[in-house]
């Protein structure tokens, strides 16, 4: 099998769109009703919406690699980083610390076009700290070994991908900036199509694959970094939760896309995975909406223990607590006796802030605005 780069058409990626019409005109309309939903907001809800989106994303790509990310470390580490606690609060992962700089780089200076330095101080920022003593920070690769991307099985390892030798990487890069560059909006060869824009760049940084880890980090950056330069404002969608929920399928996809240079299929298949995440973050910002009014409405009827409780289980956004609220758990969150956390549940019950399921010892309590299944333990 030749990959894409070892193919005569390298990187001249070509597609037919005809038959995408709908996709895209469904995009653009999520866009502005994203939009039109966050312009509504409050400056704090809306920051706290943002942060909320940078810690999924955050959380989600490193998960991809397999790295498991406490959302608590990189929500402490995004708040440290743009000022938001007056006492730094402890991070003891690096990880979280590299990923959420990431993060913020790209959002802070997600209109400035790519040059030589960008995408290697992204690697440093990743890595600062905590990366291996063999790996080679903010440079591209140099090893003359194989660059393999091996799916690990337990009957063998299979290659899933080969990238180009490093001797190529570094006139490989130089193209693909001034690629993404000059395809961006405003520039002579502007592509009109954001999700095509996106998905290209992504497919053909992680071909090039020019670091020797992080690669699936940064070319998932460089999604955030794409849309935002169309949409003309900070990257929005965590597209990294979507895509770490259906990892095989991204993976499936991109080994798919790596065997050719007609991207057809695979700006199907991404535009389609935008267009989830922006259902989902829709449905998290409706969420948010009626977390506001839900407080307003509720904040005044309740005492200090309950209005703690109904907090933390609203910080599980619209998939809901985990399990329903019980009275255990209740005294648990509120540190207090089973009576009180009785009395407590059936107040909030009585006055609709709360609905009940099951009977018993399998009473659960649900937030009444959430439109979420009950999750069960």
């Amino acid at each position: 099998m030749l990959y894409n780069w070892q193919q005569a058409d390298w990187p001249d990626f070509r597609y037919d769109l005809r038959g995408m019409e709908a996709l895209f005109l469904e995009f653009a309309e999520k866009s502005g009703v994203l939009r039109g939903l966050l312009a509504g907001l409050d400056a704090g809800p809306r920051d706290d919406s943002a942060i909320s989106n940078l810690v999924a994303e955050s959380v989600s790509t490193s998960a991809i690699e397999g790295e498991a990310l406490k959302p608590e470390e990189v929500m402490s580490s995004i708040c440290n980083q743009l000022g938001r606690n007056l006492k730094p609060a402890p991070v003891h992962d690096r990880r979280a610390e590299g990923v959420a700089a990431l993060m913020l780089d790209v959002r802070k200076h997600y209109a400035a076009p790519l040059d030589e330095a960008t995408l290697p101080r992204w690697h440093r920022i990743l890595f600062e700290g905590w990366a291996p003593r063999d790996l080679v920070i903010g440079a591209y690769r140099t090893h003359k070994e194989p660059m393999r991307i091996v799916t690990n099985r337990p009957e063998a390892d299979e290659i899933r991908f080969e990238a180009p030798p490093a001797a190529r990487v570094p006139a490989e890069m130089k193209r693909f900036i001034r690629w993404f560059n000059t395809t961006a909006p405003g520039a002579p060869h502007a592509l009109t199509q954001a999700p095509v824009r996106a998905a290209v760049a992504h497919l053909y940084f992680e071909s090039i694959h020019p670091f020797e880890d992080g690669n699936g980090r940064i070319g998932r950056a460089l999604i955030g970094k794409a849309l935002a330069q169309h949409s003309g404002a900070p990257p929005l969608l965590p597209v990294s939760v979507t895509l770490n929920r259906r990892h095989k399928d991204y993976y499936d996809a991109l080994r798919a896309a790596s065997g050719t240079n007609d991207l057809t299929e695979w700006i199907r298949y991404f535009t389609s995975m935008l267009i989830q995440s922006q259902d989902e973050v829709e449905h998290e910002v409706l969420f948010l909406v009626r977390k506001i009014r839900f407080f307003s409405r509720f904040v005044p009827l309740i005492n200090p223990r309950q209005a703690k409780v109904l907090d933390r289980m609203a910080r599980e956004g619209s998939k809901g607590f985990a399990g329903g609220m019980s009275a255990t758990k209740y005294q648990a969150i509120a540190r207090t006796s089973k009576a009180t956390a009785t009395r407590d549940l059936a107040k909030l019950h009585a006055i609709d802030a709360l609905t009940r399921t099951g009977a018993g010892p399998g009473v659960r309590y649900h937030l009444s605005f959430s439109d979420a299944p009950p999750q069960h333990e």
